[in-house]
């Protein structure tokens, strides 16, 4: 994992080895321009790629070569995860969406 080969043929990602959702069911992923959100039947989200403009939720701009979970979500049951092409919009259980990322021409509705 972090690695940053580009594959020509389809390979199997063992999201277990980051040890974070180990034993834990993806219910969702979601790709944008460039990263890529993940979540878990426990609600957590996993974002990793690019982290210009805030996109991944972690409070900085900085790439994660690695899913890491958002931990300013760790308490929010995230049901569905939407990535864009610069923000990542996010469903929760009681039907609160949440945004992050780049806000240009409203793409975050705030």
């Amino acid at each position: 994992m972090g690695e940053q080969a580009n594959r020509r043929i389809p390979h199997i990602w063992n999201g277990y080895d980051i040890g974070l959702i180990k034993h834990r069911k993806v219910i969702d992923v979601s790709c944008g321009e460039s990263h890529t959100g993940i979540t878990v039947d426990t609600g957590l989200v996993l974002t990793f790629g690019c982290g210009d403009n805030g996109r991944l939720g972690h409070g900085d701009l900085r790439p994660r070569n690695k899913p890491k979970v958002v931990e300013s979500l760790r308490d929010v049951f995230v049901n569905s995860i939407c990535c864009g092409g610069k923000f990542t919009l996010l469903l929760t259980n009681d039907d609160t969406v949440m945004s992050c990322g780049h806000g240009q021409s409203g793409a975050l509705g705030h």
